[in-house]
């Protein structure tokens, strides 16, 4: 094998290669920590709303089919999935945009979806942190968990309002935990007992 040869196969293994990095290779979509969300707790429904934002790795667009987070929270932990899509983070009685659809996140890129979720009010209610681990159904390559961030529900002040709250302890006026705890733990007092396991 000639020198000629070697340095024309290095070439084109580089183009080939160079080719697929930049426009075919196959992305992943990663979660971005979660600011702020809007939250509903009572015990016969609770809501979560969080604005999901996705960041496209590679160049290939992905189609985001459906969402989903598991939420946990001391003992408790229970899926929560996607009711709708809203028009921003702070609740209106006219912020509803669309039954959760599929969406394109291009490639390279950022998308950001303010989606509601369905929540177990159990799990909201703990007085505790929770954690919200996102999975996302992708087209032609099933469910996968993108990430996790940790939702200050320990802040819910006024869980019989759907509102915004931070997360960030920062932001909180005084006395929002004292105030969540007390709320929060009326709404325990009312859930229907946990049922035992089966023997």
């Amino acid at each position: 094998m000639t020198p000629a040869i070697v340095i024309s196969t290095c070439a084109l293994l580089f183009t080939v290669g160079s080719f697929w990095w930049l426009y075919a290779r196959p992305g992943r979509l990663r979660m971005t920590e979660v600011r702020v969300f809007s939250a509903y707790v009572q015990p016969s429904r609770s809501y979560l709303r969080i604005p999901v934002t996705l960041y496209n790795s590679g160049p290939r667009p992905l189609v985001v089919v459906d969402l989903r987070l598991q939420l946990s929270s001391v003992s408790h932990s229970a899926p929560a999935p996607s009711r709708n899509f809203r028009k921003s983070i702070k609740t209106a009685s006219d912020d509803f945009e669309d039954f959760p659809h599929p969406y394109v996140v291009p490639g390279r890129s950022v998308v950001t979806t303010f989606v509601e979720f369905g929540a177990e009010p159990r799990v909201m209610s703990t007085g505790e942190p929770a954690t919200a681990a996102l999975s996302v159904l992708v087209d032609r390559k099933g469910w996968s968990q993108v990430g996790a961030t940790e939702v200050r529900t320990d802040s819910i002040g006024d869980p019989g309002s759907y509102i915004t709250y931070s997360n960030d302890p920062a932001y909180w006026p005084p006395g929002q935990l004292a105030k969540a705890r007390d709320a929060l733990a009326t709404v325990r007092s009312s859930l229907p007992a946990a049922s035992a396991p089966p023997a």
